[in-house]
């Protein structure tokens, strides 16, 4: 602990003295360092996955049918008789499937191949290529199985796709005038698609990078602007603290895994809307979060935090929540008529009831499941999502007592959700990183905890990553390291509560900017 907190003071005390352009010079070449080469190895990883795999037949009754559907889950698949296939002890079984250029075809991605066997094999097991490749190139994936007995396995596939394919799929629907909720399999709310135009139409050819590369810079940018904004809303207070949130924002690793993801975008319309809030635009910054729940739900988070703006009339508060809503219902309408129900398919997607799993990413309650300790049917999401909603319902009555302001608020309020919602992924934490840092730079054992998190939740996903995942060491080291961070962040929301001067930090900073 007296190690993190010297590195606290030590990186303030380095800045003292540097100038407000130097500042943003270092900002600007230390997200050079991170995010270019880490652009170039991606790209070169992920160069392959612009090419789509079809199953090549290897016996009639392995040819390809026209029924298929790579966007289901193997799962839904089994009660129409995919394919099987006979196999001998010791002898390999050969998968083969052949590409075609990525921009033929809608299903964009890797393959895998599940398959169970006939001899006993309950769940269904992955042959994913990354791991069991043999040969292949552009042209084609070949992957090799050797079984220890006779018998017959039952195998199905799909076409994995990481994030980035669909994103550019769903650009060049719209940008064709097409419904991208009818043509694309698309889940979350209208407006963020329309983010993903610019990196569609700049994309070079799949030689030099494709999509995947302008994705990339793409994203990246979003990272460095997010920094940027960062440091100009907060610097009035302090801009030597400004400053090292901004830097501790660039140079983490969830900040550089959000290359994959569209997380930059999501924190930056937080940004936005915080920052009109504090520089006293307050119906910009209404209109702003109408705007960014239909971008994707977590600046809605900002719609309630409006009712604890002390510096306006409950009235006043009332009406600016009114905007948030009356945008974001406005928009809803807009694209119902525009593209069909389909469209606000994310509010059941995000209450559970429309996902095909209730878990997943980094939650505390997916490593639990993982483990031998108890059953993923044991858990119920439903009581999951109503003891959240109690707890943030107290969280705001909390607030309303205690005269919390609006960045305590969402602050305490998104936390509390990231930690027990079933479904959190660990870029998610990206949107959390704003306020957090905040009070992380002015407080030594915010900062603390802030490291804490960020590394309990690496080590979290980077178990659940390896190879050897689900065994029992991984998977109980998995739950270990949610459960820190769980526990980390229940410990600074009872900072929260328990001490005045965390909403004095606003206070000031409030002061500053009238």
């Amino acid at each position: 602990m007296k190690n993190i907190k010297d590195l606290y003071t030590g990186i303030l005390k380095a800045v003292e003295g540097w100038s407000t352009k130097k500042k943003i010079f270092v900002l600007i070449v230390v997200w050079a360092l991170i995010f270019i080469p880490s652009i170039a190895v991606y790209t070169s990883i992920h160069r392959r996955t612009q090419f789509s795999y079809y199953p090549e037949s290897s016996s009639p009754i392995d040819a390809d049918r026209e029924d298929w559907n790579v966007t289901v889950y193997p799962e839904a698949n089994i009660t129409q008789g995919r394919y099987v296939r006979e196999v001998e002890e010791g002898k390999p079984l050969n998968f083969k499937w052949k590409a075609e250029n990525y921009t033929a075809r809608v299903h964009v991605g890797q393959v895998t191949v599940y398959y169970n066997t006939s001899w006993g094999t309950q769940d269904l097991v992955r042959l994913h290529h990354s791991a069991q490749e043999s040969e292949g190139d552009d042209e084609t994936w070949k992957a090799n199985k050797t079984f220890e007995r006779n018998g017959k396995i039952h195998f199905y596939f799909r076409v994995d796709k990481s994030d980035l394919p669909r994103f550019y799929k769903r650009a060049s629907v719209i940008i064709e005038g097409g419904n991208v909720y009818e043509e694309v399999r698309t889940g979350p709310p209208p407006l963020i698609h329309f983010f993903f135009i610019p990196p569609t139409v700049l994309a070079p050819s799949a030689e030099f990078g494709g999509y995947f590369l302008s994705f990339y810079i793409y994203f990246a940018l979003f990272i460095l602007v997010d920094a940027l904004l960062l440091f100009y809303m907060f610097r009035d207070w302090d801009e030597n603290k400004a400053f090292f949130s901004s830097l501790l924002f660039i140079a983490n690793p969830i900040s550089i895994y959000t290359l994959f993801q569209d997380e930059g975008i999501i924190a930056f319309t937080v940004i936005l809307s915080l920052l009109l809030l504090i520089k006293r635009r307050k119906k910009l910054g209404a209109i702003s979060i109408g705007l960014g729940s239909i971008t994707k739900v977590w600046t809605g988070f900002l719609i309630p935090a409006q009712l604890f703006d002390r510096d306006n009339r409950f009235n006043e508060r009332l009406r600016h929540v009114g905007i948030s809503a009356a945008v974001a219902l406005s928009l809803m309408s807009f694209f119902y008529f525009l593209w069909g129900p389909k469209s606000l398919w994310f509010i059941s997607f995000y209450g559970g009831s429309a996902s095909k799993t209730t878990l997943g990413g980094v939650s505390i309650w997916v490593t639990l499941s993982s483990t031998p300790l108890i059953s993923e049917s044991i858990i119920d999401h439903n009581i999951i999502l109503a003891f959240i909603g109690i707890v943030e319902l107290g969280i705001l009555y909390t607030g309303y007592k205690k005269d919390w302001d609006i960045m305590l608020i969402f602050t305490s309020t998104l936390a509390f959700f990231l930690i027990m919602y079933p479904k959190i992924h660990w870029e998610y934490y990206l949107i959390l990183l704003p306020t957090f840092l905040f009070y992380a730079v002015r407080d030594k054992r915010v900062f603390s905890i802030y490291i804490g998190v960020i590394l309990s939740l690496s080590f979290a996903r980077a178990l659940r990553a390896l190879p050897s995942y689900p065994d029992p060491l991984t998977t109980y080291s998995a739950f270990l390291f949610s459960s820190v961070s769980s526990l980390l962040i229940l410990w600074m929301i009872y900072m929260f509560v328990m001490e005045d001067k965390f909403k004095r930090l606003f206070k000031e900073l409030d002061e500053r900017c009238s």
